[in-house]
């Protein structure tokens, strides 16, 4: 794939075929003038437990074939003709420094927890993100903080240049309050057409703050 790299941060991932599919949904495709992205991702199915797919992510390659200006009737003839394990290339856009927009949120621990998981990290050659989020949990009930957003900084120390033990030490020896600067995943606006994968076998920062402390809701 010529100069993909230019447009996308890229990743390749093995999946392993489920009985009741991959556990995402695509958009877009060549008919429809949009790149392929993921639409949704199942909860709890094999690609949300892989912790390495997101919404709007771009779809690239299946099984090593390039599918940039494939159809998603095309891409589901390969994902139908995978074998127990399926190989997806996906790409996250880059973004110019002076279009990142970022968010400062705090959260109150409960019970030593803020309620979300995480991916990525240096070590792994990519940002540490969300990659699920507990509900009802501080993270949960905070509407500013999703699957799939970069963690920038955490109580002010730099997460860019860090890995996932980096940043859980942080939160274990913080307080009972936490401030995390993040960078919310960006949505793109491509028209839809849904393909449900469930029959398949196989810089310059803008800072906005926005305070999440709650207090527990009783039962």
């Amino acid at each position: 794939m010529d100069n993909i790299t230019d447009l996308y941060l890229v990743r390749e991932i093995l999946l392993e075929n489920g009985p009741v599919g991959l556990g995402f949904s695509l958009q877009g495709g060549a008919s429809s003038g949009a790149p392929i992205t993921v639409a949704s991702v199942e909860q709890n199915g094999i690609a949300y437990k892989s912790n390495h797919v997101f919404v709007d992510d771009v779809l690239l390659a299946v099984n090593g074939h390039d599918v940039r200006f494939s159809t998603l009737d095309e891409v589901e003839l390969l994902l139908q003709s995978s074998d127990q394990y399926v190989t997806l290339q996906l790409g996250t856009l880059k973004e110019k420094d002076e279009d990142v927009q970022t968010l400062e949120v705090c959260l109150a621990k409960e019970r030593g927890s803020l309620g979300l998981s995480i991916t990525g990290g240096a070590d792994m050659g990519s940002p540490i993100a969300v990659s699920a989020i507990v509900r009802n949990s501080p993270a949960g009930r905070c509407n500013d903080i999703h699957r799939g957003d970069v963690i920038l900084a955490a109580n002010g120390i730099n997460m860019t240049s860090k890995t996932q033990e980096d940043l859980v030490e942080i939160l274990q020896e913080s307080g009972n309050q936490v401030t995390l600067l993040i960078k919310p995943k960006k949505r793109a606006k491509v028209q839809k057409q849904l393909l449900i994968l469930l029959y398949t076998t196989v810089g310059h920062y803008l800072t906005i703050r926005t305070n999440c402390l709650l207090s527990r809701i009783s039962p």
